[in-house]
């Protein structure tokens, strides 16, 4: 029972404050505004929590009842290391794809190539 409550507690609160804390800090550093950094979070949090509750859950109930205490937080680090790296992959991507998708229907809905703000940031990036 002490397990389950650690997990819950663990995907219901520290969960969603990590997601929305690691995507706001990579848009704010991209040096986006509140707006946009508030687009992102609501675009890109949703399909992250989904792959986050996935894959978290059953590596806290195993890290939990099987890991000894001592190697817990070395457990951890070492999988965050690689979640980090995903969801800088998911973020950065996720980013791109949608900067030109908005390029391609702003070019489509006048009918003449244009040059965006959207456009400029993915030829950068």
């Amino acid at each position: 029972m002490n397990t389950a409550y650690k997990v819950a507690w663990d995907q219901l609160c520290s969960a969603v404050l990590f997601n929305v804390g690691y995507v706001a800090s990579v848009s704010l550093g991209k040096g986006e505004n509140m707006e946009e950094c508030a687009e992102r979070i609501q675009e890109q949090v949703p399909s992250q929590m989904i792959l986050h509750w996935k894959f978290w859950p059953a590596f806290h109930f195993f890290n939990f009842l099987y890991v000894p205490l001592d190697y817990r937080v070395v457990a951890m680090n070492v999988i965050k290391v690689a979640w980090s790296g995903l969801l800088s992959y998911r973020i950065q991507g996720a980013s791109s794809d949608a900067k030109r998708v908005r390029t391609t229907v702003s070019a489509s809905a006048h009918g003449v190539p244009t040059i965006t703000k959207a456009a400029t940031k993915a030829a950068v990036a």
